[in-house]
């Protein structure tokens, strides 16, 4: 099965000495996903996400990973690591 990286820009507001504050918070995270159509994947993920967050969902994308590559290489030593 291929793995994606989904990568979602989300905006958060807090409150601070002079008001609100804006800041945008970066969410990645790499899933397996049991068809190779990307398009597909684009959608469900994105539709989710757009459900969840709403407005406060700034940008949204998804790629597909290689297993060779440096990302998908930090991702298998944070699993070993929570197991």
């Amino acid at each position: 099965m291929p793995y994606y990286e989904i990568i979602m820009q989300i905006k958060t507001t807090s409150a601070g000495i002079g008001g609100q504050h804006t800041d945008v918070k970066e969410v990645r995270v790499i899933r397996n996903w049991p068809s190779s159509d990307i398009d597909r994947l684009y959608m469900v993920c994105s539709g989710k996400c757009r459900k969840k967050w709403g407005d406060k969902l700034i940008n949204f994308n998804c790629q597909m990973i290689s297993k060779y590559s440096s990302t998908y290489n930090q991702y298998l030593r944070q699993r070993i690591k929570k197991e």
